[in-house]
């Protein structure tokens, strides 16, 4: 897997992705859907998740982390999301969620190589 831009990746057909959310002084108010279906978390601590790239070569694939701070949670509360592909590349620090953003959801696009 490469990272072309924060949120943007290119993969392999069938490669598995991992998604590892941390968070920081919230709770793990998090959910995870891939091309449309709710994934469940792999493991809880940390906060996991697997996907697995299924779209055809030149498309796409597209994965949505939901977030959520409740009330009363610090300004400074965040999620912060890593990815990591079974076919290599490395681990990847995507974009930090934080109480303070307008939006707490975050689009992952897979462009299918």
């Amino acid at each position: 897997m490469q990272q072309i831009a924060p949120t943007l990746y290119i993969a392999q057909a069938g490669e598995k992705v991992t998604i590892e959310v941390q968070a920081t002084k919230v709770g793990l108010f998090v959910f995870l859907s891939h091309n449309s279906a709710l994934v469940p978390p792999t493991t809880t601590s940390p906060l996991v998740f697997d996907i697995t790239i299924a779209g055809a070569s030149g498309g796409f694939d597209f994965a949505v982390v939901s977030c959520h701070f409740p009330a009363g949670a610090p300004a400074d509360a965040s999620y912060q999301l890593f990815l990591t592909g079974s076919a290599g590349g490395g681990r990847f620090t995507d974009s930090k969620i934080q109480a303070g953003d307008a939006v707490w959801d975050r689009d992952l696009t897979f462009k299918v190589a």
